[in-house]
């Protein structure tokens, strides 16, 4: 995006805006194309990259959540699934994905009516048997003699989802910068009116002023400390390897439990690659750098790969890349991080909001409940529309080819190497040692298309080299 639009952005929103959000994730997105849709003037702003957070991170699962139904959140799944059916209406690139829940002799009563209570919810029949998993698999030997029961959920890249709501949200009079920084709110009496922001890219500071602001932050703490401090946030974090696909070959999803802790992990076709997760252990060390898998984790995934699939003897070194997603989360009381409810919070002062907790697939409904609870404050109508799904849409090319980069609309605010690697490409997730030996390859593509200098060149890609070996880089166990 030029300087210009840049500037545009600024200038429309010194002119009163309804909604301001703080918070480029899917959360922030999804409230940003809500508001446009029902007439809002709307704006976000994020202070990195958008999905730079855990909508960049997460398992990628369009999901309602089967593993919820056993720790009772019944209107949690119920809720998560309807959503999955009302996604899957309104993007294509969300696509199904079966799961298949293998076992050796019969399969668990508690599996099977899980799966039934699954579909209900639904209003559609999608569980199976499998007698032969070996013919679905057929390469992964150590499948041999096990059937399967199986089930359908969806997934779908988490970053490319934010991408597309962001320009659905820009077709509805929404506007949207990231590396923008909210600084501080602005009161007046004990109202919210506004927030000092800074440009990341020049270093300008600004005041934005609105009707309502919402921090739909993530992970991170919020301006208003009073009330953040009443949330009481317990990050989890949930980390992947991404493994090549012939090491790996999953064209259909696998779960199956941990031998140590008897959680479920699994593994999922995933951008060409197989996606292997997930770990959910607490967050600690804060949220000022990016988070990175650990040492333990490394062990943990690696644990339950040797187990269940020893017919190679798995490294860290075999991942092209790991990821690791800080999921917002909060502190209900409960022990166990599996137990950790991921039920939607929002709370409310004068002028402001603040959204926690949530899942990606109930990013939609989130939203509609925000926007509902705060609209006669503002004198909008409560009933919040809902976008109609378009059935003209086509589903988008999957090729990815180094010499179609630069023109497939994967530059969407570009500001930074890493931001396409990582977040619109993926091509920093998907290529050994971050892409490192094609980077040569796309640097004339990607040179002439954002006219960056040899010297600017130099250094986003110091800049990308570092991230990527900081945060995504395989780490030994």
């Amino acid at each position: 995006m030029s300087d210009l639009a840049r500037e545009q952005f600024f200038d429309h929103c010194q002119h009163g805006l309804d909604l301001l959000i703080i918070g480029g994730g899917i959360s922030g997105a999804g409230l940003l194309w809500l508001a446009s849709l029902n007439g809002w003037r709307a704006a976000l702003i994020e202070q990195s990259d958008f999905a730079y957070g855990s909508s960049s991170r997460s398992s990628k699962l369009i999901h309602g959540g089967l593993r919820y139904l056993p720790q009772g959140h019944w209107r949690l799944t119920r809720e998560a699934v309807r959503e999955r059916e009302n996604l899957r209406a309104l993007f294509p690139a969300i696509e199904s994905l079966r799961f298949h829940l293998p076992f050796r002799r019969q399969a668990p009563i508690s599996h099977s009516l899980g799966l039934w209570l699954y579909d209900v919810f639904a209003g559609r029949k999608s569980r199976d048997t499998f007698k032969m998993i070996a013919e679905i698999f057929p390469e992964i030997s150590s499948v041999e003699n096990l059937s399967s029961l199986s089930y359908l959920d969806a997934a779908s890249d988490d970053a490319g989802l934010v991408i597309e709501v962001l320009k659905r949200a820009e077709a509805c009079g929404g506007l949207a910068q990231n590396y923008v920084t909210a600084t501080e709110l602005l009161f007046q009496h004990d109202k919210v009116i506004g927030v000092n922001v800074r440009d990341e890219l020049n270093g300008e500071c600004t005041e934005i002023r609105a009707r309502h602001i919402v921090e739909a932050t993530g992970a991170w703490q919020g301006l208003h400390h009073a009330l953040s401090e009443t949330l009481r946030l317990k990050p989890l974090r949930g980390s992947h390897w991404v493994l090549p696909f012939h090491l790996f070959p999953c064209s259909q999803a696998l779960a199956f439990k941990h031998p140590d802790d008897g959680r479920y992990v699994y593994a999922m076709p995933w951008q060409g690659c197989t996606l292997f997760g997930t770990t959910d252990v607490g967050h600690t060390a804060g949220m000022t750098t990016e988070p990175h898998i650990s040492v333990n984790e490394s062990a943990y995934l690696q644990c339950a790969l040797q187990h269940h699939f020893p017919y190679r003897d798995w490294r860290p070194s075999d991942c092209l890349s790991t990821m690791a997603g800080v999921r917002p989360t909060v502190d209900d009381g409960a022990i166990s991080a599996d137990d950790i409810s991921r039920e939607l919070v929002i709370r409310h002062q004068p002028g402001y909001s603040q959204l926690k907790g949530g899942k990606l697939t109930t990013f939609l409904a989130s939203a509609e409940k925000l926007l509902g609870e705060v609209a006669t404050e503002i004198g909008k109508k409560h009933n919040i529309q809902r976008p109609a799904p378009d059935r003209t849409t086509k589903k988008p090319d999957a090729q990815r080819s180094v010499g179609r980069i630069a023109v497939s609309g994967c530059d969407y605010q570009v500001r930074h190497l890493d931001d396409f690697l990582l977040r619109r490409s993926r091509l920093g997730n998907t290529l050994r040692n971050g892409g490192l030996r094609e980077l040569e390859a796309l640097r004339p593509l990607l040179q002439q298309r954002w006219q960056w200098s040899d010297q600017r060149w130099q250094q986003e890609q110091l800049r990308y080299l570092q991230i990527w070996q900081r945060s995504y880089a395989p780490v030994a166990s």
